[in-house]
């Protein structure tokens, strides 16, 4: 496993030798839309992307619609929701000052999963 802030930092010689590359935050990774993913795909290589699909705004987030429709398979896990315990398809800001940024860096003290 290695951690980097773009797919174009990953060495040449790791991608020759890799059958399978595993993107966590996937939304993040704006170049998986610039051909990144096909590149990898064309060369063999297959990709497991897991990411946000919606902000909490309920909205597209980043590179998930793009990633979601040239998927050969998706699975849409959820959540449970902090409320009702009921089955959480959300993500809920807790911010009581509004603001206009899609991303916003937080864990479980800015986050949690709501149903709809």
């Amino acid at each position: 496993m290695i951690k980097v802030r773009s797919l174009y930092d990953i060495p040449q010689d790791l991608l020759e030798s890799s059958d399978v590359i595993m993107i966590d935050e996937a939304q993040f990774f704006v170049e998986l839309v610039l051909n990144k993913i096909v590149e990898y795909l064309q060369s063999g290589i297959d990709v497991v992307a897991v990411g946000l699909d919606l902000d909490s705004d309920g909205k597209p987030f980043g590179s998930m619609p793009y990633l979601l429709s040239v998927a050969n398979n998706v699975y849409k896990l959820t959540g449970v929701c902090t409320c009702c315990s009921e089955e959480a398809t959300r993500t809920f800001r807790k911010l009581s000052a509004p603001t206009d940024a899609q991303i916003l860096i937080g864990g479980k003290e800015t986050y949690e999963p709501r149903c709809l």
